[in-house]
């Protein structure tokens, strides 16, 4: 007998059991520490019909998105970090967004450091790559067009942090 993979149309499944994916499902999941999840959580979850990528991190703290154009736009949480205290590089096929912030008081310090890669989709050309800082400071927004030019060099891309509206 041949493998069959687990479909709904896979004879050995009968059509009122749920679909495979939903045995692996853990119902106090929301309740464990994140050092005892299953490795399940650190892979992406793919939405195509909204044209979403969502990465799903252990913190949830980035998002990928496309338009209707295929350019995209790379949202990483960056509350709690200066300017000058993150980083966003091309290199190769990837960007790479690092934030490192450290601090002093009366005895205390706090240190906090993260780092996030997300490959290039194909046709964004990398010279179009952007990154500013959102109003309220708490998303740094990567933007990408689609050209097809292709470049392999490295390069730092500045930050910059938008205006709001209101002053």
């Amino acid at each position: 007998m041949e493998w069959v993979p687990y479909t709904w149309r896979d004879p050995f499944i009968h059509p009122d059991h749920p679909p495979p994916h939903l045995f692996f499902l853990n119902p106090f999941h929301s309740h464990l520490p994140s050092g005892y999840r299953p490795l399940l959580d650190h892979f992406h979850h793919h939405n195509h019909s909204q044209g979403t990528v969502q990465l799903k991190l252990r913190d949830h703290a980035a998002s990928l998105t496309f338009d209707e154009e295929g350019n995209f736009v790379y949202k990483v949480d960056v509350q709690g970090y200066r300017k000058e205290e993150l980083s966003v590089d091309v290199v190769g096929d990837d960007v790479k967004v690092r934030g490192e912030h450290k601090s002093e008081t009366e005895g205390e310090t706090v240190e906090r450091t993260f780092s996030r890669t997300v490959r290039i989709p194909k046709g964004i050309h990398r010279d179009t790559i952007e990154s500013h800082i959102d109003e309220k400071g708490n998303f740094l927004v990567i933007q990408g067009w689609k050209t097809p030019v292709e470049q392999l060099e490295k390069r730092n891309i500045a930050i910059t942090v938008a205006k709001s509206e209101e002053a």
